[in-house]
């Protein structure tokens, strides 16, 4: 265990910790929520059902998303729910006439341009999260009062960011 200290922490310094924690999970949950809004979104854009009585996949897109990673999740949004005006509607087939059936979808188009900036901006979200979930420590020297401080402004400045997206998302 190298960097680990020998002698006792001083008071400051744990309460630095402390709130290096407090704000570290403070993110973590901000981006959990994010996370749920995302999984609805990506679960309940289309609907569908069809035979008779009709069955919805309703229930197996819900479970299917509920899987997910963040990454996955956004790259499935970007490309079903949010669109650039350049892609063209994939015409499926119609089911056949001796069944009844239906189906809804609702989508965001965007410009070329915007689409770009939202991908990026999802993509930079993604980024944060994976730093925050598996770098963080080997980024902040959480053993010193200005490692904690430095944290404490990156975790300040991260949940902003998050809690930026997590607003634009809700709409």
């Amino acid at each position: 265990m190298t960097g680990l200290p020998i002698q006792p922490i001083d008071e400051e310094l744990q309460t630095l910790q402390r709130e290096v924690q407090r704000l570290l999970g403070r993110c973590l949950l901000r981006l959990q929520q994010y996370e749920q809004l995302m999984k609805a979104i990506v679960a309940h854009h289309e609907i569908s059902a069809s035979g008779s009585p009709l069955e919805s996949n309703q229930a197996e897109r819900i479970a299917d998303a509920a899987n997910k990673t963040l990454g996955t999740l956004v790259g499935t949004l970007l490309g079903t729910y949010v669109t650039s005006g350049e892609q063209d509607e994939v015409a499926e087939p119609d089911a056949p006439d001796n069944i009844i059936s239906f189906k809804m979808k609702m989508s965001l188009r965007m410009s070329a341009e915007d689409f770009d900036t939202t991908q990026n901006d999802l993509k930079e979200l993604v980024l944060l999260r994976n730093n925050l979930v598996h770098h963080f420590i080997d980024q902040h020297d959480l053993w010193s009062l200005d490692g904690c401080r430095g944290a404490q402004e990156s975790l300040v400045a991260a949940y902003s960011r998050v809690d930026q997206h997590f607003e634009q998302l809700r709409g």
